[in-house]
């Protein structure tokens, strides 16, 4: 039997941004179930995902560095949009900025399978840290460039 392996392009790839809240969702059908506003005009999105620290020990008797797993950290994620002050999802975003709560986070990318019913999908959970127009040059798209502190592991629901 082929392995077909087929990638997407980012293109159709949706953001949006949900509820604060204590602690980041159980699972994906409780994530599913929040309220969602999209941030529209959405341009690149950065890397995320848990990322282990080196805990390193020095054996002067071996010679030799050992090296072991620490802490998990699922990074600070960073994203850009064009800028478009009547966004709501966008609105909600910089408001976010001020508040010390963790904010819900969904992308859904652009990957839907021929005859599918939605993209891979990503819930993240963490601290909206900036949020800042960036106005550019005389020939650029004024950009919102956001960042999120990530306080969980994301979520991830295959394509389907």
């Amino acid at each position: 039997m082929p392995i077909t392996t087929q990638v997407k392009p980012t293109a159709g790839s949706i953001l949006y941004i949900g509820p604060s809240s204590d602690t980041p969702p159980a699972d994906a059908n409780v994530a599913a179930a929040l309220a969602w506003t999209r941030i529209r005009k959405t341009e690149t999105f950065g890397a995320f995902g848990d990322a282990a620290q080196p805990v390193t020990f020095d054996s002067t008797d071996e010679d030799r560095r050992f090296k072991a797993k620490g802490t998990r950290d699922a990074g600070d994620w960073t994203f850009t949009c064009g800028f478009v002050a009547s966004d709501a999802g966008q609105q909600a975003l910089i408001a976010a900025v001020d508040s010390h709560q963790d904010y819900n986070f969904k992308l859904v990318l652009g990957d839907e399978p021929v005859n599918g019913t939605s993209g891979t999908i990503f819930y993240l959970f963490g601290l909206v840290l900036t949020a800042r127009p960036n106005p550019g040059g005389a020939n650029n798209v004024i950009r919102l460039e956001a960042s999120v502190g990530l306080n969980a592991k994301p979520l991830m629901v295959p394509a389907a």
